[in-house]
């Protein structure tokens, strides 16, 4: 008698039958995962040692290596002997442009030159020195700029438009919140002009506030 025919026979017992082999199957699969675990935990115990060694062998491997840099760069072994610090005070310039502008402005904003004041003072500067006036002439602020001599005329004007909330040069699609960020930007782009605005020496190498309110208080002398 074939298991079909037992099976249409005595069905209870073929089905109790087949969980019974079911169940070994799930028990085996589950004791061959146990297994891989366990393997897997002992391969990483063993990865785990190796570190160790490794990490222990650490400071030979370290100082092999400072011993070939300093054969290799024997002016560097007394760094350690100089004093370090945060990084930020090694810096030469601290202070933005936009800090220096801020707090030179009796400097280099002069409403109150005309014209002939103003070329007086520029023409005797290196090409790129500015100062921001108000014209006469045009009845509004304007960016007086020291050209190359080579360029024509020594001087340059551009128109400073100003809105409620921004300002920009005539030509340019750039507009700035205010006067201080407009100058700013013409000092690293220069967008409309031939070339980018130079600070005054005096405010570009001054590194410090108090160096800058000290120069602030020279004014226009300091051109």
């Amino acid at each position: 008698m074939t298991e079909e025919e037992l099976g249409e026979i005595f069905p209870e017992k073929m089905s109790t039958s087949a969980m019974e082999a079911q169940c070994l199957n799930e028990r085996g699969s589950f004791f061959k995962l146990i297994d891989t675990i366990a393997s897997e935990i002992g391969e990483l115990k063993q990865e785990m040692v190796q570190t160790e060694l490794v990490l222990e062998d650490g400071p030979t491997t370290l100082q092999s290596l400072k011993k070939d840099m300093d054969s290799a760069c024997p002016d560097q072994k007394d760094v350690k002997s100089f004093p370090r610090d945060s990084g930020y005070n090694s810096l030469p310039n601290k202070l933005s442009i936009l800090d220096k502008l801020l707090h030179t402005h009796p400097v280099w904003l002069q409403l109150s030159l005309n014209d002939v004041e103003a070329m007086q003072i520029l023409q005797s500067e290196p090409p790129g020195t500015f100062l921001v006036r108000k014209s006469t002439r045009m009845q509004k602020k304007v960016l007086s700029l020291r050209l190359p001599n080579d360029f024509g005329s020594c001087l340059k004007e551009f128109a400073i438009k100003e809105s409620t909330y921004t300002f920009s040069l005539e030509g340019s699609g750039i507009s700035f919140a205010d006067l201080f960020r407009l100058i700013a930007f013409y000092c690293i782009s220069r967008d409309v002009l031939p070339f980018t605005l130079k600070l005054p020496h005096a405010i570009a190498t001054a590194t410090t506030e108090t160096k800058l309110e000290e120069v602030a208080q020279l004014g226009l002398s300091k051109y």
